[in-house]
C-alpha cells in the first residue's frame, strides 16, 4: 500500500519523490472512510462505492448518501483548511441527513440524555417533570414533521465558509432526494 523508502528522502529524484507522494495520497484516500466510520460511532452503517470511492452511510438512495459517516470537524472547518482528500471525497457531493424523534439516534433519546446530564451538574435547573417536557417537545416536533422524520439535504459547496451548506429541510425522502439530485433551491 504505502511505498517504502529505505533511503534519505533528499536523495530521491523527482520521479521517485512523485511516486512516494502518490503512494502517500492513495494511502490517505483509502484510510479516510474508515476514520469517518469510526468517528461516527454508529453501528448501522453500510459500505457504498461512489465514483470509485468508499463511503459509509445508513443507505444509498438514488445515488445519494443518506446519514453518511462524515470527517471529524466536518461542520466547523474552513474550506481552505480542509485537506485534499476531504475535498476530493466531499466537495459538491450532496447528502441527506435524517433526524427522527424515535430510536437510539433520535431526538427523544438525545433530549432525555441532555436533561439527565443537566440534572447531574445543575440539579436546580433540572426539569421537574421530564416526561411532560418531552411530551411538549414531541408535540412541537410532530407539528413540524408529521411523519416523524426531517430530511435535511447538505453539501460542501463553498456557499457556507466553514461547514456544509443546508440546501433545504423536507418532510419526505422524495422531496429531499429531488433537491439532492437536481440542486439547491432558494
Amino acid at each position: 500500500m504505502i511505498k517504502r523508502i529505505d533511503r534519505d528522502v533528499a536523495a530521491l529524484d523527482l520521479a521517485e519523490l512523485q511516486a512516494v507522494q502518490f503512494s502517500a495520497r492513495q494511502a490517505l484516500v483509502s484510510i479516510a472512510p474508515y476514520l469517518e466510520r469510526l468517528h461516527s460511532k454508529r453501528d448501522d452503517l453500510q459500505a457504498f462505492q461512489l465514483d470509485g470511492l468508499l463511503f459509509y452511510a445508513v443507505e444509498l438512495v438514488g445515488g445519494v448518501l443518506v446519514d453518511p459517516a462524515l470527517p471529524t470537524g466536518f461542520d466547523d472547518t474552513a474550506h481552505q483548511q480542509r485537506d485534499d482528500v476531504e475535498r476530493a471525497r466531499w466537495w459538491n457531493r450532496p447528502f441527506i441527513e435524517r433526524s427522527t424523534w424515535d430510536g437510539p439516534y433520535g431526538l427523544e433519546a438525545s433530549h432525555r440524555a441532555g436533561k439527565a446530564a443537566l440534572a447531574q451538574v445543575f440539579p436546580e435547573l433540572a426539569v421537574r417533570d421530564v416526561d411532560e417536557c418531552i411530551a411538549v417537545l414531541r408535540g412541537h416536533w410532530f407539528s413540524d414533521w408529521p411523519g416523524g422524520v426531517r430530511y435535511e439535504v447538505r453539501c460542501i459547496d463553498g456557499a457556507a465558509p466553514d461547514r456544509a451548506t443546508n440546501w433545504g429541510t423536507f418532510a419526505s425522502m422524495t422531496e429531499a432526494l429531488d433537491c439532492a439530485v437536481h440542486g439547491w433551491r432558494y
